[in-house]
């Protein structure tokens, strides 16, 4: 981090060093897996989340066909015992056979298809401004050396088997089977050390700029002494080059979910 001049007390020296160039460039080039390190993610889906999904969605087109069967039913005695009200059973006309034909819909859907692929979408930015609002302007506290949004895909099953205000089906629009929207992108600063001379400054460090943005922070250094320390402290540690990750215990901003 390269905070703006010494106004926090902690200059970063470490941007005179190619070391720093060196790792700062590594986390920009293995984004994508770095995310994946940092969120937890996976290729597959979850086997107990799918299977679940799978059981629900079919219990609900079950459920739907019996209400629809049974409405019909009673729509149609209904039709048969009316009097005077020929334009008002066309209306109701089209919307039975609008019923009808979403129940053969029904009657022959074959069941879930295979849910589609997992997906993650990792972006970086070198030295991202942290801003401090003042008032009427913003000024600049200080700079992390690399930041990554990242967002993944949700895997859902449309849910719109239910009636509008006057209690009719509302039929149009279903399409029984999976869709997979992008999560909110999620943002993660990485702080590239060359060395570590001090565990209780790059804590200050840490915690100066956690008041004054929301995202979580790692240390990326080949030095890791204090790597169980930093994570004790709600901090992620990432030891270059090995890429290996210690997860963070909990800190009130160190959620890695996207």
């Amino acid at each position: 981090m390269n905070v703006r001049q010494q106004q926090f007390g902690f200059p970063d020296e470490d941007l005179k060093a190619s070391l720093h160039d060196e790792i700062v460039l590594w986390l920009k080039d293995n984004a994508l897996e770095v995310g994946k390190k940092l969120t937890g993610w996976t290729e597959g889906w979850d086997a107990k989340l799918i299977e679940g999904e799978r059981t629900r969605f079919t219990q609900k087109v079950e459920q739907r066909k019996k209400i629809l069967e049974e409405d019909l039913i009673r729509e149609n005695l209904w039709r048969c015992s009316g009097d005077g009200e020929l334009l008002y059973q066309v209306d109701k006309s089209a919307r039975l056979n609008s019923m009808r034909d979403h129940l053969v819909t029904l009657r022959s859907w074959p069941g879930l298809s295979e849910p589609p692929l997992r997906q993650i979408d990792v972006s970086s930015a070198c030295e991202v401004p942290i801003k401090r609002a003042r008032y009427k302007t913003t000024d600049i506290v200080g700079y992390a050396d690399i930041v990554l949004t990242i967002r993944s895909n949700n895997v859902l099953t449309t849910t719109s088997f239910h009636s509008d205000q006057s209690g009719n089906p509302m039929l149009a629009g279903d399409a029984l089977d999976w869709f997979t929207p992008w999560s909110d992108p999620f943002k993660v600063g990485l702080d590239a050390k060359t060395t570590i001379h001090s565990f209780g400054q790059i804590v200050r460090d840490l915690n100066t700029y956690q008041e004054f943005c929301d995202w979580p922070f790692v240390v990326v250094s080949p030095e890791a002494r204090f790597a169980q320390a930093l994570a004790d402290e709600g901090y992620g540690f990432i030891q270059y080059p090995d890429g290996v990750f210690l997860r963070p215990r909990w800190h009130r901003k160190n959620e890695m979910t996207p």
